[in-house]
């Protein structure tokens, strides 16, 4: 009964973003605001508009953040709180991904890679999170030339950046043999 209900619950919704131009970052603006909402009221200890005898502190309004994704631009309405502040919980693992993607392309600059079809080996440190990794589940890694619009485009030509218009498929290789290894390393956190 209770799943009949979400399910009606989830259909009305997402007919709503069916007059939107583009509606998937219209659907994904909507589930970030949601789970904001959830994060943000547990943090609060109380329903936003609720009374309750856990309420730990207040909300305060919402401050507006762009957020780029891989499906466009979006805008969240970020919940502010009286105490404590509020930080999306994905807007921090975001931000995780991000300062690896940044000390890459630091060290990349520091170096001078631009030569094509040589081997450098980089080290990413400083990585800080806790994760839990059930028996099974895979870790991905994920390498790319460009991070647009966050840093100038890369047309991958070696030239310097916005004296080309004509863009160069770039590969990325990962080796993993005796002669170059590759490896990333976690801690084991006992419990």
């Amino acid at each position: 009964m209770a799943q009949a209900h979400y399910k009606a619950l989830l259909g009305k919704v997402l007919l709503g973003f069916i007059t939107e131009k583009d509606p998937v970052p219209s659907m994904l603006e909507w589930v970030a605001h949601q789970m904001m909402l959830i994060e943000a009221e547990g943090k609060v200890g109380a329903e936003k508009g609720k009374h309750s005898k856990h309420r730990k502190t207040y909300f305060s309004g919402a401050r507006v953040r762009q957020m780029d994704t891989r499906l466009g631009t979006i805008y969240l309405y970020v919940p502010k709180l009286r105490k404590g502040g509020y930080v999306p919980f994905f807007v921090t693992e975001r931000k995780r991904s991000e300062l690896a993607l940044a000390a890459l392309v630091q060290e990349a600059f520091i170096n001078g890679v631009s030569t094509r079809r040589k081997i450098y080996k980089f080290t990413i440190g400083s990585m800080y999170t806790s994760y839990l990794f059930k028996a099974g589940h895979e870790i991905t890694v994920w390498i790319s030339s460009s991070y647009f619009p966050h840093f100038d485009r890369n047309l991958n030509t070696g030239h310097p950046f916005g004296e080309d218009e004509e863009m160069v498929p770039a590969n990325q290789t990962i080796y993993q043999d005796k002669k170059f290894p590759s490896r990333v390393i976690l801690p084991i956190i006992p419990k």
